[in-house]
């Protein structure tokens, strides 16, 4: 498998020697993305809303470089400064992932570059590996009905010929004991 390097300058630029995504195979991993303003390298604020969001659309753009979204998300990992901080994270990261959350880890650390109180990472699979997965979980489903199908259709057939081979078996029993019945002369009693 390739590794390819994601960039985009709808992102802040990395602030040290890393990535700011790799993409190999059907997935993409991110680095942690804090609340900088792309092309300002500043903060957005100092509360833990403004970087929260700002730190989760700069995630939703590096994903979007990478050929995928928030959507296809499966993992990410929040990192807090002050875990107090906690509950008004929640508030926001709900609006941006809904119904769909991924599996996810928060940990509050002791420092964050630039002295940012949340950085978010996340691993997420591009829509096509999603799709294909779908298809394909699809087809297997179709070749199993068939099966099923096919070998409920050979039972029933096996068994109606074993109720004929059952009946025919049957029936010359009865014919043998008719037979042994005409060849004695009835009984007085």
């Amino acid at each position: 498998m390739k590794k390819e390097v994601v960039a985009t300058e709808k992102a802040p630029a990395a602030v040290g020697p890393y990535a700011q995504a790799i993409r190999i195979g059907d997935l993409v991993y991110t680095s942690g993305q804090i609340g900088l303003v792309p092309g300002l390298g500043a903060l957005v604020g100092d509360d833990v809303e403004a970087q929260t969001e700002q730190a989760l659309q700069n995630l939703a753009a590096v994903l979007e470089a990478a050929g995928t979204d928030l959507a296809h998300v499966v993992k990410t990992t929040v990192f807090l400064r002050y875990m107090k901080d906690y509950t008004a994270v929640n508030k926001i990261y709900a609006t941006y992932f809904g119904e769909a959350t991924p599996a996810r880890s928060a940990v509050a650390v002791a420092g964050l570059p630039l002295g940012a109180k949340i950085e978010i990472e996340a691993v997420a699979i591009l829509p096509e590996a999603h799709t294909a997965a779908s298809k394909s979980k699809k087809g297997m489903d179709e070749t199993a009905t068939q099966f099923v199908n096919e070998a409920v259709e050979t039972v029933e057939t096996a068994v109606a010929s074993g109720l004929r081979q059952i009946g025919n078996v049957l029936a010359d029993i009865q014919r043998k004991i008719e037979a042994e019945r005409e060849k004695k002369p009835p009984q007085d009693e």
